[in-house]
């Protein structure tokens, strides 16, 4: 949804910056929301009813009900490689429209051993634990460090795993644009159900 936000409304620069923007919102969003009415009739069930989970959705697209569908690259190659989904599936990014949405360890303040979260935060802010979160098997997870600052082996590593995912992560990540506050994906959602998803 964040991604169609960017897409028809001209771009996610617009939407940066600390506070939720009203005005902002009730100009664009009529956009958002009559391409999603468009879009309807030509949805799995003609949008009447929509999958509640990635769960189904991937179901639906291994059973052939639906073509196209959101997904990591990294969980499609497993599918792909454990015979899930079609040998023909294909794996592409969306220039512009590639959520850059990295995940976040966090320690609690009351946490009931801080030194040994801090050595799993550490581990897998890693080289080695980014590669081993890379593996599509394990995580399937890109790699939140710089590559090319590390060591030729590691290098190399990293490149074997990539492999087997069928697209370069430089590719998948070339066009990412960021998450913006996150209001507006609250608006993004509470709107669907009540503009879309209801009707």
């Amino acid at each position: 949804m964040l991604s169609l936000l960017y897409g028809v409304t001209g771009g996610f620069e617009q939407y940066v910056g600390s506070e939720f923007d009203e005005a902002l919102w009730e100009q664009n969003s009529p956009q958002v929301f009559e391409y999603l009415a468009a879009l309807k009739p030509h949805l799995w069930q003609q949008g009447s009813t929509y999958p509640p989970s990635q769960a189904r959705i991937a179901d639906l697209f291994a059973n052939g009900e639906i073509w196209l569908m959101p997904f990591f690259v990294g969980d499609a190659a497993v599918r792909i490689q454990e015979g899930q989904f079609p040998a023909s599936t294909v794996v592409y990014a969306i220039p512009g429209a590639m959520l850059n949405d990295p995940s976040f360890t966090a320690i609690p303040v009351n946490a009931a051993n801080p030194a040994g979260a801090m050595v799993v935060a550490n581990l897998l802010a890693s080289p080695e634990g980014q590669l081993e979160k890379l593996k599509p098997e394990v995580w399937g997870d890109p790699p939140l460090i710089d590559i090319n600052a590390l060591s030729e082996d590691l290098q190399t590593d990293f490149a074997d795993v990539e492999a087997s995912y069928g697209l370069p992560l430089r590719d998948l990540i070339a066009d990412a644009v960021p998450i913006v506050n996150a209001d507006y994906t609250t608006r993004l959602e509470e709107d669907w159900l009540r503009q879309i998803a209801t009707r």
